[in-house]
Order: C-alpha cells, then sequence, then structure tokens
C-alpha cells in the first residue's frame, strides 16, 4: 500500500507489502462451475440444442418414431440400470447384503418406540399376501393421516403425528421398505408331490407362484398359464422363474429357526461395528443363498409335474428351449399320464365326430334309396328335411330305415291304423 509523502518530497513511502497469492482447489463439478464454464461453450449449447430438438421430434433412420415405440422405449431400463445388469446376480446379492449391513449415515434408521409396530397400519395403507403396498399408495395413505393427526387441527394428537412423521420418514426410503417387507408374516411353504396329485397341478402351484412373485425385482413377472397356454409362453415362464432374482432380506422367522440374530451397529465402538456389519453381511448372504433354493425347489416341482412339458416329451418333439439345468441322478423321473392330455381328448372328439357324421351320411342314403324302392308317398325334400334334423344320430335314422321296410311289408289298411312314424311324420303305402 502506498501513502503521500508527508514532506511534500518526490520519495513514496511503503507502509506495508501487499498479502502473498493463497492457492485453492476447486473441483471441477457444481452449479458455479456449470455456469462460469459449461453453459458459455458452444459445445455444451449445440448438444442442448440437439437434445430439444430430438425430443421435439423423435425420429430413428430418417423417420418419424411412432407412439407405441416411444412408449414402448419409457418402459425400457435405463442406462444406469443397464450397466447394474450386467454385474452377475450373486456379486449384486453381495453388494446388497453389504450395503443393508452397514450404517449408512444418510439413512434414516427406525427409532426404537417404533420397533415392533407395524408401520401399514400406523399409516392406514393395507396389506394384502399377494402384492406389496406401493410408494404412491403409501404416501397418499400419508398424506391422509397427516391431515387427521396434525398437531394444529388436534393438540392431543402431538404424539401420534410425530410417530406418523417418523415411520413414514424411515419407509419411505427403498432400502427400508425392503428391509421392513421381508419382516412382515410371509409363508414360505411350498406345495409337495402329492399336493400336486390331490389337488392338481394348477390348482396347487399358481398359488404359490403369485405368492412369491412379489420378491421379484423384474416387474411384471409371468404367470403360470392354463392349459391351453402356448408352449412358446410356458418355456418363457420357466426361463424367467429359473433366472429368479430376489430382493428379499433377511426375516424373524429364519433367523429364529436357525438360531441367529442381527446385531444392533448403533451406540457401540466403531471396531465393534465393523465386526458386528461382517456378521449381518455373512447372515444375509447365507439367507440369500437359501431363498434362492427355496425358489429353485419350486420351480423345480413344477417342472417335473407340468402336464404341458409331459404332452411335448409325449410327442416327440425336441425341448431346445428348455433350461439347462443340472438334475440329480438319484431324483425320480415323472412318468407320463397315461390318460390322454387335452389335446389328445380333443382331438379324439373330432374324431368321432367325423366318424357320426360320415354313418349318418350313409343311413340317409340307405334310407332314400329304401322309399324310391318302396315306391313309398314321402317327399324328397320333407325326407331330407327330416334326415338332416336327426344328422348326429345315426341311430335314429336307422331304426327309421327298419321300420319304414316293415310298414311296408304290411297291408294298406295297416299301416294307416298308425298316424306317426317314429313320433314324427306319417308314411302311406300306394294302392297295388
Amino acid at each position: 500500500m502506498l501513502a503521500a509523502p508527508l514532506d511534500g518530497g518526490l520519495q513514496d513511502t511503503i507502509l506495508c507489502a501487499p498479502a502473498a497469492p493463497r492457492r485453492r482447489r476447486v473441483e471441477c463439478a457444481g452449479k458455479a462451475f456449470l455456469e462460469a464454464f459449461e453453459r458459455p461453450s458452444p459445445h455444451f449449447a449445440a448438444a442442448t440444442a440437439q437434445a430439444e430438438q430430438a425430443e421435439a421430434e423423435p425420429k430413428r433412420d430418417g423417420r418419424k418414431v411412432s407412439k407405441a415405440t416411444q412408449e414402448s422405449n419409457s418402459l425400457m431400463p435405463s442406462r444406469k440400470q443397464n450397466a447394474a445388469r450386467r454385474k452377475p446376480y450373486l456379486q449384486r446379492c453381495a453388494e446388497r447384503a453389504e450395503r443393508r449391513s452397514k450404517l449408512l449415515p444418510n439413512k434414516v434408521q427406525l427409532a426404537k418406540r417404533l420397533r415392533g409396530v407395524e408401520l401399514y397400519t400406523l399409516l392406514g395403507v393395507e396389506v394384502s399376501e399377494e402384492v406389496f403396498p406401493a410408494e404412491e399408495a403409501v404416501r397418499e395413505a400419508y398424506k391422509k393421516m397427516v391431515l387427521i393427526h396434525h398437531p394444529d387441527k388436534n393438540a392431543s394428537k402431538s404424539l401420534a403425528f410425530q410417530l406418523i412423521q417418523e415411520a413414514y420418514e424411515y419407509i419411505s426410503d427403498r432400502d427400508n421398505k425392503q428391509v421392513y417387507d421381508s419382516t412382515l408374516p410371509f409363508n414360505d411353504n411350498l406345495p409337495t408331490q402329492e399336493d400336486v396329485s390331490r389337488c392338481g397341478f394348477f390348482q396347487a402351484l399358481a398359488p404359490a407362484f403369485r405368492r412369491n412373485a412379489k420378491w421379484s425385482e423384474r416387474q411384471p413377472v409371468p404367470d403360470l398359464g392354463g392349459p391351453h397356454t402356448p408352449l412358446e409362453s410356458v418355456h418363457a415362464f420357466y426361463n424367467w422363474w429359473y433366472h429368479f432374482e430376489s430382493w428379499r432380506d433377511v426375516g424373524p422367522r429364519y433367523l429364529e429357526k436357525h438360531g441367529l440374530q442381527l446385531e444392533d451397529l448403533q451406540c457401540c465402538s466403531r471396531e465393534e461395528r465393523r465386526a458386528r456389519q461382517k456378521q449381518n453381511e455373512q447372515i444375509r448372504k447365507q439367507f440369500d443363498a437359501h431363498e434362492r433354493l427355496r425358489i429353485m425347489r419350486l420351480v423345480d416341482l413344477a417342472w417335473q409335474n407340468d402336464p404341458r412339458i409331459e404332452w411335448e416329451k409325449a410327442q416327440g418333439k425336441p425341448t431346445s428351449t428348455q433350461p439347462k439345468k443340472i438334475r440329480s441322478p438319484t431324483r425320480k423321473k415323472v412318468a407320463v399320464d397315461p390318460q390322454a392330455p387335452w389335446e389328445k381328448e380333443a382331438e379324439e372328439l373330432r374324431r368321432q365326430r367325423e366318424e357320426a357324421k360320415k354313418k349318418a351320411k350313409s343311413r340317409r342314403q340307405t334310407l332314400r334309396k329304401l322309399v324310391e324302392s318302396l315306391g313309398l308317398l314321402v317327399s324328397g325334400v320333407e325326407l331330407e328335411r327330416y334326415s338332416l334334423k336327426v344328422e348326429g344320430d345315426a341311430e335314429e335314422l336307422e331304426d327309421l330305415a327298419f321300420e319304414v321296410e316293415r310298414l311296408a311289408a304290411l297291408p294298406a289298411e295297416d299301416v294307416l291304423e298308425e298316424p306317426r312314424l317314429c313320433g314324427t311324420w306319417s308314411l302311406g303305402v300306394s294302392d297295388r
């Protein structure tokens, strides 16, 4: 800093030296960096304009993309999801177990006073056996409960409002919701071979597949189908379930059955917390293997007893789409049902109907020739109309031909005494 001389001379006096420059490290990120460097760049402006033009007029190879194609593209997984799918399923299970076993600082932990409380009941959400409440349903129920229990409207319900607020903050997180959903009561029992034999294939296995479909990471889940489901859909169903990916976390029933317990990571030292994290992670990995084995047993039971697969094998068709899976050499082969499946039964019914039509046609021709040879006064149109009316009943036509032949051998006066033949129409014998 310079100051003017006091004595009026030409020499300046330095009172203090300027401050030394200081180096500061700045990350190339954030809003300030975007405003200062990215937006003024011509490349950024060109990329932004190109993206806006692509959104305004979506094209593919110079042609406009239809609305159905845009909707189908919107249902496709994002680039981030595709990158996550490239990892093996067991590796993703291990990473999820490690993430859930750590006490992350940005995660909302369940309050101690909410442990053992049914959070969905507290929020007023209905829970079904086959489907968990969606995030939108939980959010709507939370808004309704807040309007009812807000302290501004009712001061006596301040504690209930606090509990509702804490429950929603915990369950609104996706990982926390999955962990809590895994603790809800669930029927892990699988149908047995005796159940399939007693109740039938579809009645015994369809509810089990629908019940376990809610643990799937991939949605929607294919259905077991019915007896007339195409074979392509059947093989796609088994291929999907043999690659089933579950997000289910360890539940209290599994812990009680195996005598295990998840350690609490709060209120402990750093070294003790690491040891507890490793123990919880190991328990979750064991549960993931146990859960996958349980699902595979269900799919194996369905594959071995599926009548559609047995019918395909009986037809001698190559099952090229059959999932490649190592089978136990001691496992018994399921015998083919000696009774014809639904396709064979339908073919047998069609064959019987064709034979009945051919037999009825032959009886009509025989009856027509008999009437002409005897010279009976019967209209050909009336005879043909009656024959077509009883087309499916060849025995009635045969009885009618026998009755015509019997009456033709009687005298005319005896024939006139019987006004109706076979309960339908009358015949007369010409005077000869």
